[in-house]
């Protein structure tokens, strides 16, 4: 659990009904703490999307707004990364996406066309196996003949 918690054996809290906590830099820290903690305990697929409802209950479109570009852009492809389904093109807006993830009721199922767009970038997830012609496609690569 070392990286979870302070020197003082605390972690960090962040409550989205209080005004004080609502900058940019409180924000940030605590979107970049959670990612932290999520890659230290190997949160992926539903472990991930229950905890990110859990860590993020509350959070609006406008809370989200309020950190960097860059930050709630790396929430989102750790998500994704991760086995955790969070919108992603042109015309969806980042912030939209993820509190679309926190009013879900299930976890998304990923479509065959959403799972090969993902496995052009990293993709750690337990459910989902590659399709047939990425398997091929690695086969081919490594220099292993693979029939048809």
């Amino acid at each position: 659990m070392e990286g979870l918690l302070d020197s003082n054996g605390t972690g960090l809290r962040f409550n989205p009904t209080d005004e004080s906590m609502l900058n940019e830099s409180k924000v940030n820290q605590f979107i970049q703490y959670s990612i932290n903690s999520w890659k230290i305990l190997g949160y992926t697929d539903d472990e991930l999307w229950l905890t990110f409802k859990e860590d993020f209950e509350g959070w609006t479109e406008v809370i989200f707004d309020i950190a960097h570009p860059h930050v709630v852009r790396n929430l989102r492809d750790y998500l994704r990364e991760n086995g955790v389904f969070v919108t992603k093109g042109p015309g969806f807006r980042i912030t939209k996406s993820l509190t679309e993830v926190l009013q879900e009721i299930k976890m998304h199922n990923w479509s065959q066309e959403e799972i090969e767009y993902q496995q052009r970038c990293k993709f750690n997830t337990k459910q989902v196996q590659p399709s047939a012609s990425i398997k091929t496609e690695i086969l081919i690569n490594e220099g292993v003949k693979a029939e048809l």
